[in-house]
């Protein structure tokens, strides 16, 4: 396997199931983190971050041993959905900071109170950073071509799925316009309800 596409598997195992690990963590027992304070929430939740990373990192060679090559159609497929995903980032960016990016409003909303996001692209689609996690999400694994990347980013999906339900339900609690939002707004795509 190639240096470029194996780092870029090696990447995909270690970061993606962690991160995966840490919303579904944080977002059923959100009230628990809420009482346990921003600081130790985080200092828990990223070392238990770094143990999986390490965990995996020692059982990397039998999970990324399956390469199924370079693939020019897949390397020009992960290009356009990472520039896709790359020009989301960038929307959403100019929406929100990397403290409501990572969480901070919903742990600690009494410190750090969030704000409904209706404007931008988020008046076109309710999560552009789901949108933008799944288009990079195909571009990695495209363009790492290999078994594990493959799996990596499947887990996401019905994480994903999870997450986005879990999350729109902390919404409603702490908004009371999400739920018309949510019906005028799609979740992931201009023009697709529900």
């Amino acid at each position: 396997m190639d240096a470029f596409r194996y780092s870029l598997a090696l990447i995909f195992l270690l970061v993606l199931p962690p991160m995966l690990m840490f919303w579904i963590v944080v977002h059923p027992f959100i009230h628990f983190w809420r009482r346990l304070g921003l600081r130790r929430t985080y200092g828990l939740l990223v070392g238990g971050m770094m143990l999986g990373v390490c965990v995996l990192f020692l059982i990397r060679k039998p999970l990324l041993a399956v390469d199924f090559g370079t693939s020019v159609p897949l390397m020009i497929a992960g290009t356009v959905c990472l520039a896709f995903s790359v020009l989301l980032r960038v929307m959403v960016g100019k929406r929100i900071s990397t403290g409501q990016i990572v969480g901070v409003p919903e742990i600690a909303p009494e410190t750090h109170p969030g704000e409904l996001l209706t404007t931008g692209i988020y008046s076109r689609i309710r999560h552009p950073r789901y949108a933008q996690v799944l288009l990079g999400l195909a571009a990695g694994a495209f363009m790492a071509n290999n078994l594990g990347s493959y799996v990596a980013a499947a887990l996401w999906l019905p994480g994903l799925w999870i997450i986005v339900r879990l999350e729109e339900r902390e919404l409603c609690e702490r908004f009371a316009e999400y739920e018309d939002y949510r019906r005028r707004v799609p979740a992931f795509f201009p023009g697709l309800k529900g």
